[in-house]
């Protein structure tokens, strides 16, 4: 008969008996083991054995949101540990074992970690997934003193709430019952046989996890690992961002072109790093607003100085205007009187009336010069650059920043 390989991955929380499992299925001691809450194992772990016509290899690896597990960075490098798992699967996997420790309340903590694992491989990794119940001496214990007798493991799973039925329901009912410190031989190879050949029906039944599964889970393991790094994340650009405000305020009281280029260059660092984190998803998105708002604060600040700088010159140009109105309005006057003398309107009438027509043509010349440097003072320019000035001082006080400083 042909040798059937199975490959099987071990997943669950420290102190459930994970690599204890993984040990008992091998038949030897391979997988570190210890009593402390601390977990073990740091990196990913394989061993084979064969049992009957079957070729088991069996990969542990550090479990998602262990004891040591719980920061962001942490949360990345374990999603990293099962792509790792993965490929030391040959790229395939035919049943996940997630163990689970008899009397420990199925917490927020442990269906956060399955979750966890959900986000990690997908959909279909319940179809490839066991529950393996650890401390099978202690649950028959129990259920003797309860009166229930020999129970079975599924039966008493069914009449669970909350989280674990839901658990068991995800799995199609497949749960194992398992006692890590079985002595008797016999007993140990039922054990091991009833997980391998479960495993074996799985394959047949519903065929292997796949890497191609895995790629397909990508999007939602990066949404996983963007929402577990989401509140550091937040908290450290918002205190870039309350730095920068600050580095604007400094800058609109004494602009210099070198603060501009530092913090141009902060908030092009903070917009990269944001993208980056992000991963094509949108979930970083108002934080990215947030950015591109200092941004356009900058800008504002650069534009509002300008329109000051322009509406200064305005102003400084109509005042001359305004002294040389005044001079041809003086100067206009001036003729318009000396020509209404009788002595010049007798010159008047004897030069037949040329002179006295070029005379006041060019009176009416000054007089028009005069009026149309007056239309000049209340031109639309001036007006528009008040309107402007307003326009960005009004959106630079929504944005916590003193316009009224801009020097």
């Amino acid at each position: 008969m042909a040798q059937v390989r199975l490959n099987l991955l071990l997943v669950g929380k420290t102190g459930h008996g994970k690599s204890l499992t993984g040990n008992n299925i091998l038949g030897r001691r391979t997988f570190k083991v210890s009593s402390s809450v601390q977990s073990v194992t740091t990196e990913i772990q394989q061993d084979f054995a064969t049992f009957g016509n079957y070729v088991v290899k069996v990969v542990d690896g550090p479990g998602l949101k262990d004891t040591a597990v719980k920061s962001a960075q942490d949360q990345e490098t374990a999603a990293a540990n099962m792509t790792q798992a993965l490929s030391m699967c040959d790229g395939y996997v035919d049943a996940f074992l997630f163990v689970y420790k008899y009397g420990t309340r199925f917490t927020e903590e442990e269906r956060g970690a399955l979750e966890g694992l959900k986000l990690i491989f997908g959909e279909e990794y319940f179809s490839h997934l066991i529950v393996v119940v650890t401390m099978g001496d202690v649950f028959r214990g129990d259920m003797e003193e309860e009166g229930k007798g020999n129970i079975a493991i599924d039966t008493w799973c069914k009449k669970q709430a909350g989280p674990f039925r839901k658990l068991f329901d995800n799995c199609g009912g497949r749960v194992i019952l398992i006692n890590n410190k079985e002595k008797v031989e016999s007993a140990m190879n039922k054990q091991r046989e009833a997980i391998i050949e479960l495993a074996s029906h799985l394959q047949t039944v519903n065929g292997r996890y796949t890497s191609e599964a895995f790629k397909a889970a990508r999007e939602l393991r990066e949404l996983y690992i963007i929402q577990q790094k989401f509140p550091i994340l937040h908290a450290q650009i918002q205190e870039k961002c309350g730095l920068l405000m600050a580095d604007l305020e400094k800058y609109m009281k004494t602009p210099s072109e070198e603060d501009k280029h530092k913090i141009q260059e902060s908030i092009n660092a903070a917009k990269k790093e944001i993208r980056d984190q992000a991963k094509g998803t949108k979930l970083l998105d108002h934080l990215l607003v947030h950015v591109e708002q200092l941004e356009k604060n900058l800008n504002n600040i650069d534009k509002l100085r300008q329109i000051t700088q322009e509406l200064d010159d305005a102003r400084k140009s109509n005042s001359t205007w305004d002294m040389f109105g005044s001079f041809c309005k003086y100067l206009a006057a001036s003729v318009s009187v000396a020509f209404s003398s009788v002595k010049l309107v007798k010159m008047v009438t004897m030069f037949k009336g040329t002179l006295g027509l070029a005379i006041a043509g060019g009176t009416f010349v000054l007089s028009a010069a005069a009026t149309a440097i007056d239309g000049l003072q209340s031109t639309n320019q001036e007006e528009k650059l008040k309107e402007e000035q307003e326009a960005i001082k009004s959106k630079l006080t929504e944005s916590g920043l003193g316009a009224d400083e801009t020097k």
